[in-house]
Order: structure tokens, then C-alpha cells, then sequence
């Protein structure tokens, strides 16, 4: 059982109003075949790790589990498990932006730990999964 903080925004009416950043930009991932909106205080540091050109963000714990986000496939990683969800970004009009990592290359910034795409000195094969 994974639990992350996410949450869908508060609804005083049926409208399914996305959680916004000061960009505009919305940040979710994909639990149980539908998207879920990052809490505000989570979608702010994601956005603001985005709009710096870095590489992937780690995000405080919650509920005692750590998960990393790489921009780069639009993952994020559980630091422990290593089970990984698909994120994605909505632009002000509501246009996904999943899969896209930022135009400019990223800034150099720590992989994320344990991420089971990252490529270690051991060169075993040409192995690229």
C-alpha cells in the first residue's frame, strides 16, 4: 500500500477545478487510471524545479515515503519501492504537457536516488531500459 499526498481540488460545486501554480500550470499523476492533482505546496516546488531547468525535483516526505520526479520521462519514482507513476503537467488552458520535459536542457541536479533508470558505472551491457 502506497499512499502519496495528493489530492483532487476542493469542490464546493461538482466542478473538478485543478490545483494551479502561480504559472498556471497544473501537476498530477496518475493513480488508479485517473490523474490527481499534487497538493499546492507539492504542484509550487515541482513547478519551481521545472521552470529552473532541472532534472528532477525530490519532494518532502509523505506519509513517510520520499518520491522523486525526473522531468525527463515524466516519472515519478517511490525512493524506496521503486514503483514509478506517469506525471504530467496542464498548461492554463488545460493542455497536457505529459511527457514533454522543458525546452532547454536540464540543469545539472541529483538523479534521483535509487531511480531504476539511472545508469551506474557497472557497464554490463547496452542495456538502455
Amino acid at each position: 500500500e502506497v499512499n502519496i499526498n495528493v489530492q483532487t481540488a476542493p469542490s464546493s460545486s461538482s466542478s473538478n477545478t485543478p490545483v494551479v501554480t502561480a504559472s498556471g500550470a497544473s501537476w498530477q499523476t496518475l493513480l488508479g487510471g485517473e490523474w490527481v492533482d499534487f497538493t499546492i505546496d507539492l504542484a509550487r516546488k515541482i513547478e519551481d524545479a521545472y521552470a529552473a531547468g532541472d532534472s528532477s525535483v525530490t519532494l518532502p516526505p509523505q506519509r513517510g515515503q520520499v518520491y522523486c520526479i525526473t522531468f525527463s520521462d515524466m516519472k515519478q519514482t517511490n525512493t524506496k519501492s521503486k514503483k514509478q507513476r506517469p506525471v504530467r503537467r496542464t498548461e492554463p488552458a488545460g493542455k497536457a504537457t505529459s511527457l514533454k520535459p522543458p525546452e532547454s536542457p536540464p540543469r545539472p541536479t541529483s538523479p534521483c536516488p535509487g531511480s531504476p533508470n539511472k545508469n551506474d558505472n557497472n557497464d554490463s551491457s547496452a542495456s538502455n531500459q
